[in-house]
Order: structure tokens, then C-alpha cells, then sequence
């Protein structure tokens, strides 16, 4: 690394950040730099300089491949723009000692890029992040019920920690209370235990599977655990309810290996024992479910005490703003986080994600296009029944 021609070593770098849509255009830029060099500074750190989008964050990106035209004169192309651009950095060095370092975002796309409406695969959405479909539902519900304050009677000015206490008893109600959350989590009993059965009678299972296994006598914990490590599906993924599944032919194997071959007269012994089995290993998903939904209670009353109560920001909502990269409700809403920042689908799922939509939505990918600004705003009434909607990268879903 070199500054002028003189070596710079790694230790002895000073750097300054600098936000450029905080400076000004270009012609104001040399102003600043002389103030840094005048303090030490040898590298000026730039947030992102590329075209922000709407909501003006630098870390929202417009457009990629060009600079944000108000550092430039109105019109300037994109090839000039570079050039300019890299005409300042020349003279930075030159004549100010500056070097300069960027920020390089390119996943950080905004919500209104041309770009995205033409390649809204590009974005997490979903079907292909269907591990987020159970925090998107969790926040769905969350708007609703923030929209259904005071119909469901509860308060939407919050005066004291009794005032917020009674919203969280609310929330334990109507959101989680509905959204039956742990059906994500879990192996479904009834339909594991009659395909079990299925395969047991029509002779579908490899009997060698537990060979070197003596179920006798062993603990039902035991048990399930050497049956899981068999035959459990999904064990360690997060998506559509019930994704965790136990294989027929396991289940089926461990049958033979208590009962031998199937009779109607060992059928409902059978299903009792494999049921409880399958209760045992859905336990620790249980418990993780309920560790994960004290995690949402605390984040949801921290959240809403830091906003409505030390900040007094005033009536809850159900207005959205833009916080610059992902719409949030923010302090307008319940939600700590809600996790949607573009409405989009896959090309090759448009239609079975609108078919469900009202009308006013259109039936196709040119529709779709057109209306992805409508969309947004109209996010609270179509939540239910999108199917495809992209979800934030920048939240943190508060459901794993």
C-alpha cells in the first residue's frame, strides 16, 4: 500500500468514515478532505455511493452499476459519472494524502430497483427460504392484532408497564394462541403412526434395519432416540408445518422388530407403542418450541416498553414507515421486526402465489411487475393469503 509513492504499512493506517450523501456533490468534497488530512487522517472510509433507493438509506441500493446522481450535475451519464469519481480519488491522493475505501453491498438492493422486479428470485422469499415462513406468519398475525387493538378492547396508548402487560396477554391470545406455532417444530403423530402401519402391512420395511437392536426392556427415551437417528427427516430445518418426518419403512422396521409380521389383532398395540414413541421424539422440539416463544414474549415486551413507554412515542398504529432497508412497523406497531421488505415471488411460482390474492392484484408476472408498490401498502389486508412473499434479509427472524 502506498500513498504517493511512499509505503504505508497495514498499522500505520488512520481512517475517517465518511457518509457521502452527508457531504454534498463532488465539487464539495475537497473541503472536507483538507479538514481530515489536516487531523491525520490518511483513507477516507465511504458508505456505499451507489444509487439509493427510496428510502434514501445507502445501504439500499437503487441501482448497482451507477453512482447517487445528486453527488453529480443533473443528467451526468454513468460513464462520466465514473470517471468523475475517479478523478476525486486521484486528487485525494495527490493533493490531500487521502486514500479512499468503500463499503461493497451489492446483496443490499432496495425495494423499488427496476432490477428486482425483473429478477425477484434474486431476493429471499418464501419458497426458496421456507425456513421463514413460520417467523412470517408470526409477524403477520402481529399486524393484525396491532391493527385490533381496541376491537379486541385493549390499549393503544400505553401509560404504564399494567397498560403493556395487558397487551402481552393479548398477544398470547390472538397471535400465538392461533398460530398453533409448534406444528413447525414437530413430527405429526397420526399420520406418522398410519403410515407406519401401511408399510408394516404391506410388507414395505428392510427387517434388517434393528437387527443388532434388542427393543426389549429399553427406555422409551432410548428407543426414540435410536429410531430418530434412523428415520427422522428434517430434524435440524425449519419450514412448512409438520416438514419433520418420520420414514415408513423405519417406523414399519422397528413394528417387526416388537410384533414380527402384521396381524389386525397386534394393529392397535402397535399404534399405541409407536404413537408414544413419536410423542418422545417430538419432546425436545417441544421444549425448544417453548424456549423460542419466551424469546418472542421478551423481545416483543422489551421492544414495545422501549418505544411506547421510555420513548412516549404515542398511540400504536397500524401505519408502517421505512427505516431505509426493510419496512418495519417499528414504533407505529407492536412488531419488533417485521421480517417483509419486497413482494415478490419466484417467476416460476407468480401463479400459484397470486391465484389466492384479491383482484386487485392481477393474475400474471406483468401484473405483478406493475403492482409491487400496491402491494406494500396493501401488505396488512393480503398477508394471509400471500404465499411468496420476500422476506428481509436484514431482520432476524424471531421463530428459528
Amino acid at each position: 500500500m502506498h500513498i504517493n509513492g511512499k509505503e504505508l504499512p497495514l498499522a500505520g493506517l488512520a481512517i475517517q468514515s465518511v457518509t457521502g450523501k452527508w457531504i454534498g456533490p463532488l465539487e464539495k468534497w475537497p473541503k472536507f478532505f483538507k479538514v481530515f488530512s489536516n487531523k491525520g487522517y490518511n483513507m477516507i472510509h465511504f458508505t456505499p455511493l451507489n444509487h439509493r433507493g427510496d428510502s434514501n438509506s445507502p445501504y439500499s441500493i437503487y441501482n448497482q452499476l451507477s453512482f447517487a446522481p445528486d453527488l453529480f450535475p443533473e443528467g451526468t451519464s454513468i460513464e462520466d459519472q465514473h470517471a468523475k469519481i475517479n478523478a476525486m480519488t486521484a486528487m485525494m491522493e495527490r493533493e490531500f494524502g487521502l486514500l479512499s475505501l468503500t463499503d461493497v453491498v451489492w446483496n443490499h438492493t432496495a425495494e423499488n430497483s427496476d432490477w428486482l422486479q425483473d429478477h425477484p428470485e434474486a431476493g429471499y422469499n418464501l419458497h426458496n427460504s421456507p425456513h421463514l415462513i413460520s417467523a412470517y406468519q408470526l409477524d403477520s398475525a402481529l399486524v393484525d392484532f396491532s391493527s385490533n387493538l381496541r376491537h379486541l378492547g385493549y390499549p393503544t396508548i400505553l401509560d404504564s408497564v399494567d397498560d403493556l402487560l395487558k397487551i402481552m396477554e393479548g398477544i398470547k391470545t390472538h397471535v400465538l394462541g392461533g398460530l398453533r406455532l409448534w406444528e413447525f417444530y414437530i413430527v405429526e403423530s397420526a399420520p406418522a403412526v398410519s403410515a407406519a402401519l401401511t408399510a408394516w402391512k404391506k410388507g414395505k420395511y428392510d427387517d434388517s434395519v434393528f437387527d443388532q437392536v434388542d427393543f426389549a426392556g429399553m427406555s422409551l427415551y432410548d428407543k426414540a432416540k435410536i429410531i430418530a437417528d434412523k428415520g427422522l427427516e428434517g430434524r435440524d430445518t425449519l419450514g412448512e408445518r409438520f416438514q419433520k418426518q418420520l420414514k415408513s419403512s423405519i417406523a414399519a422396521a422397528y413394528l417387526v422388530s416388537l410384533y414380527g409380521d402384521y396381524s389386525d389383532a397386534k394393529a392397535a398395540e402397535a399404534q399405541r407403542n409407536l404413537t408414544s414413541v413419536i410423542n418422545e421424539i417430538n419432546l425436545p422440539f417441544y421444549r425448544q418450541f417453548d424456549a423460542d416463544r419466551e424469546t418472542i414474549l421478551e423481545s416483543i415486551f422489551n421492544r414495545v416498553k422501549y418505544i411506547r413507554l421510555d420513548l412516549k412515542r404515542g398511540e400504536i398504529t397500524p401505519e408502517y414507515f421505512d427505516d431505509g432497508i426493510c419496512l418495519n412497523v417499528g414504533p407505529l406497531s407492536l412488531n419488533p421486526i417485521l421480517l417483509v421488505s419486497h413482494i415478490t415471488t419466484e417467476p416460476s411460482s407468480i401463479q400459484r402465489a397470486l391465484s389466492p390474492l384479491p383482484t386487485m392484484v392481477g393474475s400474471g408476472p406483468t401484473t405483478l411487475s406493475k403492482t409491487l408498490q400496491a402491494l406494500r401498502a396493501a401488505l396488512i389486508s393480503v398477508a394471509r393469503s400471500l404465499s411468496g412473499a420476500i422476506v428481509s434479509s436484514c431482520a432476524t427472524a424471531v421463530v428459528r
